[in-house]
């Protein structure tokens, strides 16, 4: 990230540090930032990402176009390939929008938030979704899925 003096943040900038050093603890957390256009919500991202790096974690990010315009599941796309191995390979998403089969849908999100899981079992993982509510209909439902299981 940019080195860049984030200033007038104190207060979000402690909740941050609150955060990350739970997850250094192998606490859980989630984070919601929320606001007007413009007012540094991504800047705030970017401060997360510095300081999960420096406590030894994995962050990741996944981004949504403003306009609405990204394929379903592609903030999720751009989380689970940025946190795939060699050896564990992210659940493929994109065959889900051509099924109508909720089955067959609920056992992928299944094995995202089992990947999610041993991905987490290494070190603290932050996932950052921006602009999250001009995400996809699909994207929020795995979100929806996922969250309390990954909370736990």
């Amino acid at each position: 990230m940019q080195d860049r003096l984030l200033v007038g943040r104190d207060q979000e900038l402690a909740v941050l540090d609150d955060a990350v050093g739970a997850a250094s603890r192998g606490e859980r957390a989630l984070l919601l930032i929320t606001g007007e256009p413009g007012i540094g919500k991504s800047r705030l991202l970017e401060e997360l990402v510095t300081r999960v790096i420096a406590a030894g974690g994995i962050a990741t990010w996944g981004r949504t176009s403003e306009v609405g315009q990204t394929p379903p599941f592609f903030p999720w796309t751009e989380v689970l390939s940025a946190l795939e191995t060699p050896t564990d390979r992210a659940p493929a998403l994109g065959s889900l929008e051509q099924h109508g089969d909720a089955t067959a849908r609920f056992a992928r999100f299944a094995e995202v938030a089992a990947f999610l899981g041993r991905r987490a079992a290494h070190a603290p993982v932050a996932l950052l979704f921006d602009d999250v509510h001009t995400s996809d209909p699909s994207s929020l439902q795995l979100l929806e899925y996922a969250l309390p299981l990954l909370l736990g």
